[in-house]
């Protein structure tokens, strides 16, 4: 069961360091959502 703890923990600090790198590429996807969602409302 240790093992699988630690396996868990280097699994979650991977996954931190996969998310800071991209970060901005996630926000620039949101904004892309947001302006796509605005243009939809606008031609409705």
């Amino acid at each position: 069961m240790t093992i699988v703890k630690q396996i868990d923990e280097k699994l979650m600090e991977l996954t931190e360091q996969m998310m800071n790198q991209e970060e901005k590429s996630i926000q620039i996807l949101g904004l892309i959502g947001e302006i796509k969602g605005l243009l939809i409302n606008l031609y409705t």
